[in-house]
């Protein structure tokens, strides 16, 4: 039964693909221009030069989501000895992202957007299918390990369905690997993230 429903997502997320083309490995990085939570600038083109992770995630509230943000924070010393520089999106408000990053003493870079620019740009997939497949792929211990590691809770401001993503950047502002959640909590391991900008010439 559990393999039947598994196959049965699998082809309702198929079905309900969205329109946006997905960012290839390869690429070159799309144009853009944001602001970070604390009024900073941060365009593509200020990221020339630069070894950055680009990551996704739904919102500060997000259980899921923290925990993956507290792997990374594990690697924050390998991060900072690479040269690599983390940007962290979030669907949550300015003021709640910079209350998470300070009761849980974060050292990267967020992104506050509500609005879904960054999100449509690099054409990060809503899908409650995929919301639902995380159950059979420790969804259920990912969430109960991210309520444990916060500090203090923030509200969940974003939508359920958004579904993870990871781009590694090259200074010369090319992808060398663009990383699409196949369910809620999928995320690209943070010692391949290290391997890959090792190996950069």
């Amino acid at each position: 039964m559990q393999r039947q429903l598994i196959i049965l997502l699998s082809l309702l997320t198929s079905l309900t693909a969205f329109a946006q083309k997905k960012i290839q490995t390869g690429s070159p990085l799309p144009h853009f221009s944001v602001t970070d939570v604390h009024g900073l600038l941060v365009t593509s083109d200020s990221l020339a030069g630069k070894k950055v992770l680009l990551s996704f995630t739904r919102n500060a509230g997000c259980p899921v989501c923290n925990s993956y943000v507290h792997q990374l924070l594990e690697y924050a010393d390998s991060f900072r000895r690479e040269g690599i520089e983390v940007f962290i999106v979030s669907q949550s408000p300015p003021r709640s992202v910079k209350q998470y990053i300070e009761n849980e003493n974060l050292p990267f870079r967020f992104i506050s957007d509500t609005s879904d620019h960054l999100y449509n740009i690099f054409a990060i997939e809503k899908s409650m299918c995929k919301e639902v497949k995380s159950v059979f792929h420790g969804g259920l211990r990912k969430r109960r390990e991210g309520m444990r590691l916060y500090k203090t809770k923030p509200n969940f401001e974003g939508s359920l369905k958004t579904v993870g993503a990871d781009f590694l950047i090259a200074p010369d502002k090319i992808i060398v690997k663009a990383f699409y959640g196949k369910y809620v909590g999928d995320r690209m391991e943070v010692s391949a993230i290290l391997t890959a900008f090792r190996t950069l010439h």
